[in-house]
């Protein structure tokens, strides 16, 4: 089970009670509410989704709990 590393919830679903995402330093699971808590939580969340998001070259998919993810690992393809 997954749990945030600043409030121990156990989380992203099916049995979690929260969404986790993978925003902490280093990539720790993270909940919303701590993600938000601080300035400085708020700041690393969006460093390492800006990091992520790059990674995932020109077309990344958003909205999973496993951060952004290159297209073709989301199993899509972009036909021309």
């Amino acid at each position: 089970m997954r749990k945030c590393y600043l409030c121990n919830r156990e989380g992203s679903f099916p049995d979690g009670d929260v969404e986790l995402r993978p925003y902490g330093p280093k990539g720790q699971d993270v909940c919303f509410e701590c993600a938000m808590s601080t300035p400085e939580h708020e700041k690393e969340a969006e460093r390492q989704f800006e990091a992520q998001f790059e990674a995932c070259g020109n077309i990344p998919v958003i909205g999973l709990d496993v951060g952004p993810i290159p297209i073709k690992s989301a199993g899509l393809e972009v036909k021309p």
